[in-house]
């Protein structure tokens, strides 16, 4: 089942200021990998949500690993 992920403003606006940071302190290939990577798991969790932690009503926070942990707050 697709779902609509949606990004609040607060994380969009910490997302653009870490892809600044990465333009201004990393290379633009760093930077575009990083871009590509986050497409690709926001596309995992807009087309597979069920396979992600169902903690709250109407709220999923999910996580994917590999080196690192990242989060993600999801509202349908």
């Amino acid at each position: 089942m697709s779902r609509k992920v949606v990004i609040t403003k607060t994380a969009e606006k910490k997302l653009n200021e870490l892809i600044d940071y990465l333009g201004e302190n990393w290379s633009e290939r760093i930077k575009k990998e990083f871009i590509k990577k986050l497409d690709h798991n926001l596309e995992i969790i807009r087309i597979y949500p069920e396979i992600f932690s169902k903690i709250r009503c109407k709220t999923w926070i999910t996580s994917r690993r590999k080196h690192k942990t990242n989060y993600y707050i999801l509202s349908v």
